[in-house]
């Protein structure tokens, strides 16, 4: 577990505490036998899935959010969900974003996820993000005026910080937010700035 006189983990000792029998009891009660109680498809229902902003250091605003939402032919192939925005590897496919919408210059859909393992991962509480990738056009200022969505991606960090999964979402001055909403009136806040 711990050397003593070196103050560091054994890493060994460590992995078989985790192994112990009366160890995964408890964490079996604490937390439930996940695998088993993950259903496939696992659905996330009414997620951001991209929100007004400055992301990648680009500036999305409402209209070119809604414009992209109209203009992108919504298809089996942009509405694939991936992890990690490697998108040209059937490995890496782990469902699909369904009953997209537009919701106050957000974009909401369910995540409809079939990956057993990002499928218990995320009902573990993982904190993951949704990833929109988008192909388009900026001005002068790197403000985004034309786009389209070609898929999304589950994220460790995501640029679109609304789009955060099982987490209350922490703001630059460090503190919580209740509700993707008051993070959202944040933004909105910080987008008459721009």
């Amino acid at each position: 577990m711990m050397n003593a006189e070196l103050g560091i983990y054994n890493p060994d000792e460590f992995g078989s505490i985790l192994e112990n029998p009366t160890v995964q009891e408890l964490v079996d009660k604490a937390y439930g036998n996940l695998e088993s109680q993950v259903q496939i498809p696992f659905i996330m229902k009414d997620k951001i899935l991209m929100s007004p902003g400055v992301w990648n250091n680009f500036y999305y605003d409402a209209a070119a959010i809604a414009s992209a939402f109209r203009q992108t032919e919504w298809n089996q192939r942009n509405q694939a969900l991936f992890l990690d925005h490697v998108d040209d590897r059937a490995s890496e496919w782990i469902g699909e974003v369904n009953s997209l919408r537009l919701e106050s210059g957000n974009l909401i859909g369910d995540l409809v996820i079939v990956d057993k393992p990002t499928a218990i991962k995320l009902a573990y509480g993982a904190k993951f993000g949704v990833s929109p990738k988008v192909v388009g056009e900026a001005d002068w200022n790197r403000r985004i005026h034309d786009f389209h969505f070609e898929n999304f991606s589950i994220v460790i960090n995501p640029a679109v910080k609304t789009t955060f999964l099982n987490q209350q979402i922490k703001t630059k001055g460090g503190n919580e937010m209740e509700t993707e909403k008051e993070l959202q009136e944040e933004e909105t806040e910080e987008e008459e700035f721009f």
